[in-house]
């Protein structure tokens, strides 16, 4: 009887969701588009169009204080090598409120909302280190809507 009554409470909580906010959350590794560029090749942008917004509430990922929705894939990978030591920044142009998150190749998480202006982020990184930045473009509140997302150097 004991056996069937926690098998009962584990599918009220696989119904209700509560433990799949960790299965969720952005992994790094994941399928993104990629493209590899050196910081002299990006002092011109690099520009992709993405959907932004997803399923992933940020607030519940324990990434820091992050909010937003993003997908669970990252939209794209950066291989980047910083040959110049400039400063990589990426920047959305979106037709809503959008958010930028952007793992670096130390592992740390960078999070953005409106430093670009107009409900639009920018993070930008001085000296960048040279390997792969993992980017999501989301939106404040759920929801999708279309975005620019531009990736380019200044010295």
């Amino acid at each position: 009887m004991r056996f069937a009554q926690s098998l009962k409470w584990i599918g009220v909580a696989v119904v209700l969701g509560f433990g799949s906010a960790a299965y969720a959350c952005p992994v790094p590794a994941s399928g993104a588009q990629s493209f590899s560029a050196t910081s002299s090749q990006l002092y011109s942008a690099a520009t992709r169009s993405v959907s932004a917004g997803g399923d992933t509430a940020l607030r519940s990922c324990n990434l820091g204080a992050f909010s937003g929705y993003v997908p669970g894939v990252a939209q794209l990978a950066v291989d980047f090598s910083n040959t110049d030591g400039y400063a990589l920044e990426f920047r959305v142009q979106g037709g809503c409120d959008t958010v930028l998150l952007v793992n670096g190749p130390d592992g740390r998480w960078h999070w953005d909302d409106d430093s670009a202006g107009s409900l639009n982020p920018l993070i930008r990184l001085s000296g960048a280190s040279s390997g792969r930045y993992a980017v999501w473009v989301g939106t404040v509140s759920s929801g999708n809507c279309s975005a620019n997302l531009n990736v380019e150097t200044f010295n």
